[in-house]
């Protein structure tokens, strides 16, 4: 979020316009909030008691970035492995935030009902997992 008034005056500085799909930009940006609070709320409730998450943690997210789209398009990828790139929610949250913010059209329907339906799906476990173990946090800790 705070990049994005540097990407406006990019945008704007190189003639490419403001589409009105960027006024899908918010719900995009909360589902993608849900998905990281459940994301985060299980793993720092799991690193209270296994240590080695943080370790693990740094090797995952360099595989997760290489499999989202971000340094390469999405048409780079064969048809046959797209389904299960697509499965991945932050490689549909990456193709997302292109689409509005770049190619300035709006993502299809089945993918915002699939991020959110995985989002609100993380952050009832998150939540679980955090709950769950929340009054043994001050004894181990």
């Amino acid at each position: 979020m705070f990049a994005l008034p540097i990407l406006v005056v990019f945008m704007v500085v190189s003639g490419v316009g403001i589409s009105w799909s960027w006024l899908v930009l918010p719900p995009v940006v909360f589902v993608h909030f849900i998905l990281l609070w459940g994301v985060v709320l299980a793993l720092s409730a799991l690193n209270v008691f296994y240590r080695d998450v943080q370790h693990l943690l740094g090797n995952i997210l360099t595989f997760v970035f290489f499999l989202c789209p971000i340094i390469y398009p999405r048409s780079l990828i064969p048809s046959e492995l797209r389904f299960w790139v697509e499965l991945n929610p932050l490689a549909l949250l990456t193709s997302t935030y292109q689409m509005i913010l770049v190619e300035g059209v709006l993502p299809p329907v089945q993918w915002g009902v699939y991020m959110t339906g995985i989002s609100c799906f993380t952050f009832v476990v998150g939540v679980v997992i955090h709950n769950s173990g929340r009054e043994r946090f001050a004894e181990v800790l």
